[in-house]
Formats: structure tokens, C-alpha cells, sequence
């Protein structure tokens, strides 16, 4: 519970020192006002382009992210005013949120570090092959499935590497279990 309210007043602290800076530095004369929100046009441009990916640019269409994105601020103004944004089952869900999101991140981020470095050989290919040949796995000839094996064996390669990261970060971290007590009912 102490890291969702640390995580809160960050984000809190973040939220409020980006908006008053912003207000601080350049004054915005903002094309939309619900209650306490405000938005200029190129934040509206922003958001238009966001939710509008790969569809016709029109004004019908503008209107309707429009009133689509109004509705939804003032929900959300609504839920704030209730306490939603305070309640433990939100905060679950943010601290939940949080930690996938920056799980999906840091996985991303060390998958194309360590992809960088797995290299697929014709050896490996060829043996590849054989095998599946031998296997009764395959009849069509190397030429037409090479694609397909390299990408399976640079895709295992990969998977391997990534595990043996984390075991690395395993290995150099504390790690202490109570099984029995976690484990039994």
C-alpha cells in the first residue's frame, strides 16, 4: 500500500509540475474548456490523430471524437468527484497497470538488446532441415521452408537468451521464500 501512495504523489507531482511549468513558460489559449480541463487545438489535433488512425479526416468524424472525448472527460470529472480515483480497488488497478506496463517495457527493451546479438548459422539451418527431414516432419525441399526455419530457430535463440538474462537477475538478487507458509492452504 506505501508504493501505491508513493506512485500516486509521483505521478500526482508529475501531473501538476508538467501543467504549471506549461502554464508558467507559455501562455496556451485552449479551444475546449469542461469544467477544469482545458485543451488547446494541438493537443485536440494530437488527440484527433491518435484516435483516428488510418481513417478519413472530416468533419463529421471530427464531431464525433469530439463529443466522443467530451463524454468522457466529464465521466471522469464525475468519478473524481465521487473518489473513485482514491479507492483501493483503483489503486490496485493502477499499481497493477503500472507494474505490467513496465514489465512489458523492460522485456521489450532488453528482447531487442539481446536479439541484436543471436546470430542464426546455415549450419544450424541445414541441421535443422535434416532433422525435420528425418522426422518425417517435412517433404518440400530447403529452398521453400529455409525462411520459416531460420525464424524458428532465431525466435528459440532469442526466448534463450531473454531466460538467461533473467537468470542472471535472479541470481544476483535476494530472493528469500517462505513455500510452506505461501504455498499450503
Amino acid at each position: 500500500m506505501k508504493n501505491i501512495i508513493i506512485i500516486m504523489l509521483v505521478l500526482v507531482v508529475l501531473v501538476v509540475g508538467f501543467y504549471l511549468g506549461k502554464g508558467y513558460f507559455v501562455k496556451e489559449e485552449f479551444a475546449m474548456q469542461i469544467n477544469n480541463f482545458t485543451m488547446t487545438k494541438e493537443e485536440f489535433e494530437d488527440y484527433f490523430q491518435e484516435m483516428n488512425v488510418g481513417r478519413e479526416d472530416n468533419v463529421d468524424v471530427r464531431e464525433g471524437v469530439l463529443e466522443a472525448l467530451v463524454s468522457k472527460k466529464l465521466v471522469l470529472q464525475e468519478a473524481e468527484k465521487v473518489g473513485l480515483h482514491k479507492s483501493k480497488e483503483f489503486l490496485n488497478s493502477l499499481q497493477h497497470y503500472y507494474e505490467q506496463l513496465l514489465f512489458k517495457l523492460i522485456i521489450d527493451l532488453k528482447s531487442k538488446e539481446l536479439a541484436s546479438r543471436v546470430k542464426v548459422s546455415e549450419q544450424e539451418i541445414n541441421d535443422k532441415y535434416n532433422q525435420m527431414i528425418a522426422e518425417g516432419l517435412s517433404d518440400k525441399p530447403l529452398t521453400e521452408t529455409y525462411s520459416q526455419i531460420q525464424w524458428q530457430i532465431l525466435r528459440k535463440k532469442q526466448a534463450q537468451v531473454l531466460n538467461d538474462w533473467l537468470q542472471e537477475v535472479r541470481e544476483e538478487s535476494v530472493i528469500n521464500i517462505d513455500q510452506e507458509l505461501l504455498l499450503n492452504k
